[in-house]
């Protein structure tokens, strides 16, 4: 700084690109009061009489003599004065009354404005201090601003409103959201974007798009997956004692795949208890397969099949996860996430999801009329043993192809791992309802169906079928 003792004094006038000191700044951390001044803009044209007019200050107060001024400057980055045309349409239709023309003379020409009169409007270029008068519109701004808003006419509006209908066989987003509410979801809005950290720790920056002028680094990419979001949401409730919490989002994820690509996807999630803290209520928590039901519940409408198929994904528990797959298309997940990302985001609670493209579950099926069997049914059990890198809807695919029209139901009602079975084994029970239309199933038939059924699974499958 300056003293008593100070002789020289060098005094520096410039001009910096906005766009380019507010990107540097940022990538630097570097964030100074001449910084601020230049990001925000000054008159390109300022320079030489600033530095007269503290030159003179200098020398009336304190006295000295005037050096040389040097002058370094790129003309073709320097902002050229530039004029804007003005319509009385235009201005007329933003602010929906018609101003005299003399009255928008007088006002651009008070502004040191330089106005030329056209057929339809005005030609006018804004001095070099008001380099934020770019556009037609902010010409408009200033008239409005200095008549005064007050001064505006009010009016009615009036306009056409037109109600669209989906299609039948299309489920809107406000009825699956409705859905979830009633299945006891609260819905969630988050940010577009994520902090590489946060991607990084779901291993979901790959294809990523990074922002140029993030706001901070909390923000400086585009979301790959709406699942860095809403466990930031759910750390935030659990930190403020709520234990219990199912939420869901819909939203927009972004990616690089040859371009730049948007989707739309939603999200559920769960942790805590299944039920609200009551005497006459189980008090367990919320496991895989509560999330599944409510993924099962929530794909009740849609149209096709689907299916849980064994999925690797390294976000999830490798145990606790599977692939959704819908009319043999895979359209999302559903697992636990994995509680190592879980202890380092530091979430101390089991979390259970499900992540699908909204746009695949939207198709429904129309309803049909289907006349009900006046015959009773019949029930046959089948427990076998399984490797466990066998699935369930493996055996359920087979089952469904030899029985076909007679089939009514097939579940899972027994499932056993431990002593007896075998290291990688399971038992499993599975329950077949089989109904005819038009007559009542006698016992040999339903045998030979089963049999049928027990070929077909020991054939495709390495299982071991108890009791035969």
């Amino acid at each position: 700084g300056c003293s008593d003792h100070t002789t020289d004094i060098v005094l520096e006038s410039a001009y910096f690109d906005p766009a380019t000191i507010m990107g540097k700044s940022r990538d630097l951390g570097i964030h100074t009061e001449s910084a601020l001044r230049f990001e925000r803009g000054v008159d390109p044209q300022l320079q030489d009489q600033a530095m007269q007019r503290a030159t003179q200050l200098i020398l009336e107060i304190c006295g000295g003599q005037a050096g040389p001024i040097t002058e370094t400057s790129s003309q073709e980055h320097i902002p050229q004065l530039k004029s804007i045309d003005l319509s009385r349409q235009k201005l007329k239709q933003v602010l929906g009354f018609k101003v005299a023309d003399q009255q928008v003379s007088d006002i651009l020409k008070g502004l040191q404005m330089q106005v030329t009169s056209q057929a339809d409007g005005w030609r006018v270029q804004a001095p070099s201090s008001r380099f934020d008068i770019a556009i037609e519109e902010d010409l408009v701004e200033e008239i409005v601003r200095l008549i005064g808003y007050d001064k505006m006419p009010a009016e009615n509006l009036f306009g056409e409103s037109v109600i669209m209908h989906l299609p039948e066989n299309l489920i809107s987003q406000n009825n699956i959201k409705m859905q979830l509410n009633n299945m006891g979801y609260i819905e969630a809005i988050n940010y577009s974007f994520v902090s590489a950290k946060q991607l990084n720790a779901y291993g979901m920056q790959e294809n990523s798009i990074a922002l140029k002028n993030p706001l901070t680094e909390d923000f400086a990419i585009m979301r790959t997956s709406l699942l860095p979001g809403m466990m930031e949401t759910l750390k935030y409730n659990l930190r403020r004692q709520n234990d219990s919490i199912k939420m869901f989002e819909t939203g927009n994820v972004f990616y690089r795949d040859g371009g730049i690509n948007e989707d739309e996807k939603i999200i559920a999630i769960m942790t805590g208890k299944k039920n609200i803290e009551h005497w006459g209520m189980d008090q367990d928590n919320v496991d895989f397969f509560d999330c599944k039901g409510d993924l099962e519940n929530l794909l009740d409408n849609t149209k096709g099949s689907t299916v849980l198929q064994k999925s690797k994904h390294e976000f999830l528990h490798p145990g606790r996860q599977a692939q959704v797959i819908l009319n043999a298309k895979a359209i999302g997940w559903i697992g636990q996430i994995h509680p190592e990302i879980c202890r380092r985001i530091g979430i101390k609670k089991d979390v259970y999801a499900f992540e699908l493209y909204i746009d695949n579950i939207m198709q429904t099926s129309l309803p049909s009329y289907q006349d009900i069997s006046k015959f009773p049914s019949v029930r046959r059990d089948i427990a076998m043993i399984v490797d466990d890198t066998i699935s369930y809807a493996q055996i359920k695919e087979l089952i469904s192809a030899q029985l076909q029209k007679y089939l009514v139901d097939v579940f899972v009602f027994d499932k056993y791992q431990g002593e007896n079975i075998g290291t990688g084994k399971r038992s499993l029970a599975v329950g077949i309802v089989l109904q005819q239309k038009n007559s009542t199933f006698e016992d040999k038939d339903v045998d030979k169906l089963m049999s049928k059924v027990v070929s077909s699974i020991k054939q495709n499958l390495d299982v071991e079928i108890r009791g035969h």
